[in-house]
C-alpha cells in the first residue's frame, strides 16, 4: 500500500492504474475461501434487459468505428 501510494504521488496521479492493477492482484493472490462450496445452491437471477446501449451506439455510430 505504501508502495502504490508512492508511485501515486511521484508520477502526479498518472500511476493511479499501475496502482490499482497492483492492488487488485494483491487481492487475488492473498484471497481464500472458507467453508464448504454447494455449487447446486448458486442461482442466476434474471434482469431484465434494456436497450439502452444499443440506442446510444446508434446514436453516437459506433457501429462503424474501428479501433484496430
Amino acid at each position: 500500500m505504501l508502495l502504490n501510494l508512492i508511485i501515486i504521488m511521484v508520477t502526479l496521479g498518472l500511476g493511479w492504474p499501475w496502482a490499482k492493477v497492483r492492488s487488485a492482484r494483491f487481492l487475488a493472490r492473498n484471497l481464500t475461501l472458507v467453508g464448504l462450496l454447494e455449487l447446486e445452491s448458486i442461482q442466476q437471477d434474471a434482469q431484465a434487459a434494456s436497450a439502452t446501449g444499443e440506442g446510444l451506439a446508434g446514436l453516437l455510430d459506433a457501429g462503424g468505428l474501428d479501433l484496430g
